[in-house]
């Protein structure tokens, strides 16, 4: 066992090496320069796109989210979203507006939640509309209280929570630091449960394939200090792995 997460961790540490020195990874928010001018009302914490043309824009009447509609390519689309991650959004991985918006991108951070609409959804233009992730102090329902899991090996971050199942065989930080691994022996059901307390902790299912080369189809969750990933049952045989990314 130790031995295939010996080699596990060298692999990861190469293959991060790698794009470290090929700059592929960012791990901080870059400064971003001006958008274009939003209309009256938009959110000055949201950045604007660069390109493209706002048409009207205007909160519903219960302030619940913000709405416009905006004039601009598939290229300029996919631009935006790309410009709301380096402000620090995370593409999301979920059905939440799917009744409304059908297969549109979710972009969030720990303040809103971003729908965006592709080109010519509406004719000649689209939407994008702005759900605010309210404060506890302003009326949200606030993230739920979390009952206390099974005991984390030697080194587990303490603002993770662990899972309320299943066995932890090993745990350790690779060399670097830069994440901590462990093998755990949980059933499926298990694992869908652990995803679902760690959304209730806060964190985000992501839609992404940064890990993709080292863990193939995992589920990543994100909140603004860690980046998890979660295989599912018997990967390994009678166990699986989770691996814990900080986040710089």
């Amino acid at each position: 066992m130790r031995k295939t997460i010996g080699l596990l961790l060298v692999a990861m540490l190469c293959a991060l090496m790698f794009s470290s020195c090929a700059g592929l990874e960012e791990t901080t928010v870059k400064n971003l320069e001006p958008g274009i001018q939003g209309p009256e009302g938009w959110p000055e914490d949201v950045p604007t796109p660069l390109t493209g043309e706002f048409l009207w824009g205007d909160w519903a009447p219960d302030r619940s989210f913000y709405t416009v509609d905006i004039r601009y390519t598939q290229a300029e689309v996919d631009a935006y979203a790309q410009r709301l991650q380096d402000a620090g959004f995370i593409k999301t991985d979920t059905d939440k507006y799917e009744y409304i918006y059908g297969d549109a991108g979710v972009y969030a951070n720990d303040k809103w939640e971003i729908v965006l609409g592709d080109e010519g959804v509406n004719g000649d233009y689209t939407y994008m509309s702005l759900y605010p992730i309210v404060s506890e102090g302003s009326g949200e329902t606030p993230e739920k209280s979390l009952e206390p899991g099974i005991q984390g090996p030697e080194g587990w971050p303490e603002d993770v929570p662990t899972p309320l199942t299943g066995e932890f065989l090993w745990g350790d930080w690779a060399p670097d630091r830069s994440f901590y691994t462990v093998d755990i022996r949980y059933t499926q059901a298990e694992v869908d449960a652990y995803a679902q307390r760690l959304q209730d902790a806060g964190f985000i299912k992501t839609d992404t394939d940064k890990y993709e080369y080292i863990y193939g189809d995992a589920g990543v969750y994100v909140n603004d200090q860690w980046e998890i990933v979660i295989g599912d049952e018997g990967v390994n045989g009678d166990y699986t792995y989770m691996s814990l990314y900080p986040r710089e």
